[in-house]
């Protein structure tokens, strides 16, 4: 038969040796406690079904004990007992705090014995409730466990299937570098079967999660090109590689077949720029060479800024070009000699908007046209034809800004002679920060005053 163990915990020595010995003749064993600490004690070392604790304990009353013990194991049954008479105080103990019933202070025997075997019923019928429970839940445990086998296998033959037929060749290979699985796309690939390859090393690098190019030799003796990429995977519970392979011969051989044409377009776009600057040129002879030089010089400062490949070429490009408007000013203006009127220059500056007018619907990889447009804007809003200021205008048109005003001032025009190099950079020195971007001039000094550059 089961022992049924019942703690009394109540700080009145006679008191709880009364209680035991009436709860012993009906065969419980009886631990006991004077305070709610020892209370816990016993909870904590001993198997209790049933607790009997009054209210008023020194060191932790009844009340925090009941708590305590229903946080330690909530199956305990709790009676709480009373010399008082406030029964607020005691329902509040079953409502709120989960005491099975109380019995008031003096209690009869068979009071006693009553209330204990109900709260020993109670238990009973809990943890049997409780045993029920989780017999079904083992059993849809049980279900679920069979179901969720059923869908894992499904997903393995799914995937498996995947595997089988992606194009891509998939491999696993040990960390040692033997292959343990071949897709039918990689029997493709290797020309051999997966019997013949399985076992086998696999004959390049491994390194995960990185992207490589690896060249295969074709029975027939052609070079095949393949893309490899390795991620860590489990393979028989160990560490092992799947290696993705994709033929991309054909894309490789499209890439430079693709790289031959647009350096063809590339040569063919430099032909025509340089055409269109003799051009340019020929309607302006006494600036012969000033596109030239400019280009030279842009392209020098922007590589002095750190600027990238792809920008310094467009800079470039441009600077050959920057002056294309002017096939829309008089001849006779561009080559007059000594002073022209305030009519005339205003012809002449409409050459920035010409320019961009005659390029904007033409496809560069650059901004040609707006650098056209914008290289006589400043920076402080007083140029033209716009009269953007600071970073509206494009970091390329403010290069372009500085190498045409050195270019200009250090060469001879049909108004006036030379100026000099020196005149030229102290222009820019001087009004560096008001109508020419500050790095820029910087850079373009640099050059100048530090690297030996020279105007051709």
């Amino acid at each position: 038969m089961t022992e049924k163990n019942i703690l009394v915990a109540d700080d009145q020595q006679e008191v709880c040796d009364l209680i035991k010995q009436m709860l012993e003749i009906e065969g419980y064993t009886i631990f006991q406690a004077f305070n709610g600490k020892e209370a816990l004690e016993v909870v904590q070392n001993s198997p209790i079904d049933v607790a009997i604790l009054d209210i008023k304990m020194p060191v932790m009353d009844g009340i925090e004990a009941l708590k305590k013990i229903k946080q330690m194991d909530a199956s305990i049954e709790v009676l709480i007992t009373t010399g008082f008479s406030d029964f607020k105080t005691l329902k509040q103990t079953v409502d709120d705090y989960g005491a099975f019933d109380y019995l008031s202070k003096p209690f009869y025997r068979d009071e006693l014995i009553h209330v204990v075997h109900n709260a020993f019923l109670k238990r009973d019928f809990n943890l049997q409730k409780d045993r029920t429970d989780l017999k079904g839940r083992i059993a849809q445990l049980e279900k679920d466990f069979i179901k969720k086998n059923r869908e894992l296998r499904e997903t393995q033959i799914k995937y498996k299937n995947i595997i089988e037929e992606n194009a891509d060749s998939i491999i696993i290979v040990t960390k040692d570098g033997i292959v343990r699985f071949v897709n039918s796309a990689g029997e493709a690939l290797f020309d051999k079967k997966r019997e013949k390859l399985i076992g086998e090393s696999f004959g390049f690098p491994l390194m995960a999660r990185e992207t490589t190019e690896i060249e295969i030799i074709s029975k027939d003796g052609n070079i095949r090109t393949v893309e490899a990429r390795l991620s860590e995977t489990e393979w028989e519970g160990e560490m092992a590689y799947l290696a993705s392979l994709r033929d991309i011969t054909d894309r490789k051989q499209m890439e430079e077949q693709l790289q031959q044409s647009l350096v063809h377009i590339k040569k063919s776009m430099e032909g025509t720029i340089q055409v269109v600057s003799m051009i340019v040129e020929k309607k302006d002879p006494y600036t012969a060479g000033h596109q030239q030089r400019v280009a030279d010089l842009a392209r020098a400062i922007a590589e002095e800024m750190g600027l990238s490949k792809e920008r310094i070429e467009g800079i470039y490009m441009t600077g050959v070009i920057h002056d294309l408007g002017k096939v829309s000013v008089p001849t006779e203006i561009l080559s007059k000699p000594g002073e022209i009127t305030a009519t005339e220059f205003e012809l002449i500056k409409n050459h920035a908007q010409e320019g961009y007018n005659i390029l904007e619907k033409i496809e560069f990889p650059w901004p040609v046209a707006l650098i056209v447009q914008q290289h006589h804007e400043n920076i402080d809003g007083s140029g033209y034809p716009l009269g953007l200021s600071g970073k509206e205008i494009l970091l390329e048109a403010r290069i372009m800004c500085v190498a045409d005003v050195v270019e200009a001032m250090a060469s001879h025009r049909p108004y006036r002679p030379a100026l000099g190099i020196d005149t030229a950079l102290k222009e820019i020195s001087h009004k560096k920060g008001i109508l020419y971007d500050p790095e820029v001039v910087d850079a373009c000094l640099t050059l100048f005053n530090e690297k030996g550059f020279q105007l051709a």
